[in-house]
C-alpha cells in the first residue's frame, strides 16, 4: 500500500492494464457470439502468431482439438475450415502446427 500512496502512477498504470484486458476479453466475447466460422478460425490464429504462440519456425503449435476449443467450435468444423484456408493459400497446415501464408487476406475475412 505504501508503493502505491508513494508512487500514484504505478495505480494508472495498473488501471490501464485492466481496461486493455477487458476490452480484449470483451472482443474475444463478441466474436464468440456473433462471428462465422472462417472469422473466428482467422481472428483465433492472428492472435496465436500475436502472442508468441509459435515455434522457431512462425508455425503454431496447438492440437487441432484445442484450437477448436478455444474458437468455440467443433473440431470437424475447424478441419473444413482449415483445409479451406490451405486451398485458398492462406495457411499451410502440418501434421503437429499451423503456418500463417497471407496474413493480410486472413485479416480481411469478414
Amino acid at each position: 500500500l505504501k508503493i502505491t500512496s508513494d508512487n500514484p502512477s504505478i495505480i494508472y498504470e495498473y488501471l490501464d492494464l485492466i481496461v486493455s484486458n477487458l476490452i480484449d476479453v470483451k472482443e474475444q466475447l463478441m466474436l464468440l457470439a456473433y462471428g462465422n466460422v472462417r472469422k473466428k478460425t482467422a481472428v483465433t490464429l492472428l492472435k496465436l502468431v500475436k502472442t508468441n504462440f509459435v515455434n522457431s519456425k512462425d508455425k503454431i503449435t496447438i492440437s487441432r482439438s484445442n484450437l477448436a476449443k478455444l474458437i468455440g467450435i467443433a473440431k470437424e468444423t475447424l478441419t473444413r475450415t482449415l483445409h479451406d484456408f490451405k486451398e485458398e493459400k492462406l495457411i499451410e497446415v502440418y501434421p503437429k502446427s499451423i503456418q500463417l501464408i497471407n496474413k493480410k487476406k486472413l485479416l480481411k475475412i469478414q
